[in-house]
């Protein structure tokens, strides 16, 4: 951080982030990106199987995928059990760690670490909004982690003026009175047009 890093991924995996790392990224205005879902939704996919069922879980991932969360953790190797061992002793010092960092004012950004265990591309996104919310942040903080204020982060223009790029992802509930109906996609519109409708 005092080499000039504008963002930190993760949260600490050997306890919560110490007062003197949060004091600094408060006071650099460093960026904090959790990826709660790889510290977390491994083994929450294992003890909620519920969540692996939901309708954007299933559009995002192959049946074959969902199958293994679903056929219990005794079926994975010796390291994937530790993982989420790990996971489920650290998730409290996570989500503190998160609590912590926002509550000094650090803005956050929306990361999923795609490409892990327990971690989904597209899908996760919308379950480390659920963690954000989960770990303190309210609806709307959690929205702008992942939308204005990453678009801010890296200098991209947004909103609904001429110029500006016209991605929108159009919604049948509001997010803002309960942060899971970010899942329930009615429309995607990419540079102003329709990409997806259900």
């Amino acid at each position: 951080m005092l080499a000039g890093a504008t963002a930190v991924t993760h949260v600490p995996r050997d306890g919560v982030v110490p007062d003197d790392v949060v004091a600094l990224m408060a006071a650099s205005r460093i960026h904090h990106i959790p990826t709660l879902v790889v510290q977390s939704d491994l083994s929450e996919f294992f003890d909620h199987p519920n969540v692996v069922d939901s309708p954007l879980f299933r559009a995002m991932a192959a049946d074959t995928i969902r199958a293994v969360y679903q056929s219990g953790a005794s079926q994975l190797d010796e390291r994937a059990r530790n993982w989420i061992g790990r996971q489920r002793a650290g998730k409290a010092d996570a989500f503190e760690s998160v609590r912590r960092l926002h509550a000094a004012g650090v803005p956050m950004l929306v990361g999923s670490d795609a490409g892990n265990w327990g971690v989904v591309q597209g899908y996760s996104v919308h379950r480390e909004l659920v963690r954000l919310v989960e770990a303190g942040l309210s609806p709307w903080e959690a929205l702008a982690a992942g939308t204005t204020s990453a678009a801010a982060f890296l200098g991209r223009r947004f909103g609904v003026r001429p110029g500006d790029e016209a991605h929108f992802v159009v919604l049948d509930a509001s997010p803002i009175e309960q942060i899971e109906n970010t899942q329930r996609i009615a429309f995607v519109i990419q540079r102003g047009r329709v990409v997806f409708e259900r």
